[in-house]
């Protein structure tokens, strides 16, 4: 199985205009679930900042 996270933008600043924006994917494996995404932060329309995620979440 395999989820989509699409791109989602929250203002957090309107002067500078500062956005996060969140997108990724995930997949579940067996009793695994693992999240992949990317958070930007973008400043007046460039992106300032990126972080690439990684979450692993396991049933137990």
């Amino acid at each position: 199985m395999k989820v989509i996270i699409p791109i989602q933008q929250f203002l957090v600043s309107s002067f500078p205009e500062i956005y996060y924006e969140f997108s990724g994917s995930a997949a579940l494996e067996g009793d695994t679930l693992i999240v992949d995404y990317t958070v930007l932060v973008i400043q007046d329309g460039l992106i300032f900042d990126e972080n690439n995620c990684i979450a692993t979440m396991v049933q137990n």
